[in-house]
Parts: structure tokens; sequence; C-alpha cells
């Protein structure tokens, strides 16, 4: 796969839309975390350390898992439109 078949495929995937996510801290500290994809309820990531960039990198990676588009295209196919309880993607 090359970049612009990893476009192609992201695109199509979205269908023109914002994929959202809510993601829900809990464990001692409100260390652990799961993000959750309001759009396609198939698409479900987490861990044990919560911390922003690794949330947003497991959130872009299950998105590529999902689509089938390798993730050495994660900062070229998606870019990250807003963070704070939600996230918000786009292809």
């Amino acid at each position: 796969m090359n970049l612009k078949q990893a476009n192609e495929t992201i695109v199509d995937f979205f269908d023109g839309k914002e994929l959202t996510f809510c993601v829900e801290r809990f464990g001692d500290n409100q260390e652990q975390w799961v993000a959750r994809c309001d759009q396609v309820p198939g698409i479900v990531t987490g861990g044990d350390k919560y911390n922003e960039k690794v949330v947003k990198e497991q959130v872009k990676d299950a998105i590529l898992t999902a689509a089938g588009v390798d993730g050495k295209f994660a900062d070229k196919v998606l870019r990250e439109l807003s963070f704070s309880n939600s996230l918000a993607v786009v292809a």
C-alpha cells in the first residue's frame, strides 16, 4: 500500500464523516483508560497509564486497523480536531 492508496482507503472508510471517541478514565488515580468510537462501536482501544499523547496514538492506530490502512501513514491520512473528554478525528 502506498500513500495514495492509504488516503483513498481512509477517505472511503470515513465516508465524509467525523469519528468521535468517548475517553473514560478509571482505576487508581484515574490512570486506566478506554476510548470508544461513537460512530463505529467496534473501534475500541485502551491502556493502563493515561497519557494524552499515547491516547491519541492508540486511537489513530485503532482507526487505521479498522480501515485496513498501514500505521505508517497515520500522520499523513488522519488529523486530530480536538481533545478534551472526547477526541474527534477526520480523514
